[in-house]
């Protein structure tokens, strides 16, 4: 169970700018200076211990997640550099990849971004498609963002537009990756129907074991680790929270690309003190990750990332209103963002964080 974390805590010193553009290729180093009260803390709950990063000059926007085990993209925002994809390696300076860039995927095979540029002599943007090389985060111009007649939908997958087939048009669905298909909630509006993997040729259909009370508000999100889709509600009213507590339970399910789907049944903790607000899960080496947020005083602090271990031992990894959890294709590192009160008092900013659950002494090994 949690107990008082002791800490270590490295002041970081400010670092150099260096910029350098290609042609059609980009590398982009623009790297940020980090303040004196950048953190790297080493905590414990007296049984398990693990390392978080947390940088204060990249504000997150809308998105974040790992390229590989060392680097988080972070859609965000800084001072001078402006709005745009920054890579961040915890513990090191974040650089700017593509500029105006608002949106980053994974397709399975690719890793595309789009960016909102301006239109020469007239108002307005052009939607510019790119790859991101994952090795040195250089970037390739692919050409415009299609916009496809007819039945189609944005991809989170590709950065694209893409056609439907016709035969799923009226159904609720989510676009997965190109290679999985499609999930099938049933007839538009309706509630309470088992999910349906239909695959990309749209001939093959796995019905799941997976009931969603409320498809309108369900998140398939894909996780390098494990290489399966997490699923789950994003309604957290008070409804829902009571009956999370008077159940001491709440369902949530990962599927793997074939459609196999397996149930996790997550416990009342302290990750529902908070006083209403989102929640946001992962799953990691050491076990589930949940986020929470809070709105005001205490729950603001009460709020935070939290490790539900498989013998349903829990450790607060860190406080704060936080959301948007990602975990790294071996398991080991989370990062999120964590919003901060400004130093006026007034409003906050959502800064990005992270934690390196297999460090020395972490729980991996446990």
């Amino acid at each position: 169970m949690t107990g008082r974390s002791e800490k270590k805590i490295i002041h970081l010193a400010h670092l150099a700018v260096a910029i350098t553009l290609g042609t059609t290729t980009t590398s982009c180093q623009l790297l940020l200076p980090l303040p004196p009260k950048d953190l790297i803390r080493t905590e414990t709950d007296g049984k398990y211990s693990w390392r978080t990063y947390e940088h204060l000059s990249l504000m997150t926007e809308q998105q974040l997640g790992w390229i590989n085990n060392e680097t988080v993209l972070v859609v965000g925002y800084s001072k001078p550099e402006g709005s745009g994809i920054y890579a961040w390696n915890p513990g090191n300076r974040p650089r700017m990849v593509l500029k105006q860039g608002y949106r980053f995927c994974f397709d399975g095979n690719t890793w595309t971004a789009i960016a909102a540029i301006p239109k020469k002599g007239e108002n307005g943007n052009e939607y510019i498609r790119y790859e991101i090389n994952p090795k040195n985060l250089d970037t390739t111009v692919l050409g415009a963002m299609r916009r496809e007649a007819g039945f189609n939908a944005d991809s989170y997958f590709t950065c694209n537009n893409e056609n439907l087939p016709q035969i799923l048009k009226g159904r609720g669905l989510q676009i997965l990756r190109p290679s999985d298909g499609f999930l099938d909630f049933g007839q538009h509006g309706a509630m309470g129907q088992p999910l349906t993997l239909i695959k990309a040729d749209t001939t093959t259909r796995i019905r799941t074991h997976i009931l969603l009370s409320n498809p309108l508000s369900t998140l398939a999100q894909y996780n390098l680790y494990p290489q399966s889709y997490l699923i789950y509600s994003l309604g957290f009213n008070p409804n829902v929270i009571e009956a999370w507590k008077a159940k001491n339970q709440h369902t949530i399910w990962k599927m793997q690309p074939n459609g196999s789907a397996t149930t996790i049944t997550i416990p009342a903790g302290p990750w529902l003190d908070t006083g209403g607000g989102d929640k946001s899960f992962a799953i990691s080496k050491p076990g589930l990750l949940i986020s929470s947020k809070g709105y005001g005083e205490p729950h603001q602090w009460q709020a935070g990332v939290f490790l539900l271990r498989g013998d349903r031992s829990h450790s607060k990894i860190s406080s704060g209103s936080s959301e948007r959890l990602s975990v790294s294709p071996n398991g080991c590192r989370v990062a999120w963002s964590v919003d901060r009160p400004k130093a006026s008092g007034i409003g906050s900013t959502s800064n990005i964080s992270a934690a390196d659950l297999c460090d020395t002494g972490g729980n991996a090994s446990r």
